[in-house]
């Protein structure tokens, strides 16, 4: 998806097996999109195969998984964050992507009610701090905030079955309620998670 002044509001969609030299999942340049119950799967980039945000731009995910992306670059990220660009996650999985971060910052990045697991170096790597409420982020042990310590959460401790695409929290995983329901927009009777529950 290439976003250029352009801030499209979606829902219940994939966006898939795309390629391109920078963000082959989503590319924003003045743009604020908002999704909703969204995969971002199997997307290869030179340079931030799931996604690049810059230039101002404003992303909101909410109960949308990206799995399954590669960045193809000597050291790189699955989600840039450049330039005044502002990233919101809520109710995110970001895990088992290919690359060597999961996610480079110098903007804002809020992360909520999400699982962010996996660079085969780590999260992060030098830019702006981000900030981080009732989510599970590999390698971290804080518990400010809400946050879950997942200093010896395995991948496959967590998932039913990553292996196979399944990334539904199997039982017992510390994630499990372990979210906030104040940091979820617009939250009612109504409202389902990406499993339809």
């Amino acid at each position: 998806m290439y976003n250029v002044y352009a801030s499209p509001v979606l829902q219940n969609l994939v966006i898939k097996q795309n390629s391109a030299a920078y963000g082959a999942g989503i590319f924003n340049d003045n743009s604020s999109p908002v999704l909703t119950n969204a995969k971002i799967t199997g997307n290869t980039a030179t340079y931030s195969g799931g996604i690049y945000n810059f230039n101002n731009s404003s992303l909101t995910l909410i109960n949308v998984e990206i799995t399954g992306n590669t960045s193809t670059a000597g050291v790189d990220y699955i989600i840039s964050n450049y330039s005044s660009g502002t990233c919101t996650l809520i109710n995110v999985t970001l895990a088992n992507n290919n690359a060597t971060f999961a996610f480079y910052n110098s903007g804002t990045f809020a992360i909520k009610n999400s699982i962010i697991y996996g660079g085969t170096d780590g999260i992060t790597f030098g830019g702006s701090p981000y900030t981080a409420q009732n989510s599970l982020i590999q390698g971290s042990s804080s518990t400010a905030n809400g946050n879950i310590d997942a200093s010896y959460i395995a991948l496959n401790k967590l998932f039913t079955d990553p292996s196979a695409g399944d990334y539904t929290l199997r039982a017992g995983a510390g994630a499990i309620n372990a979210g906030s329901n104040t940091l979820f927009p617009d939250l009612d009777g109504n409202t389902t998670d990406m499993a339809g529950n």
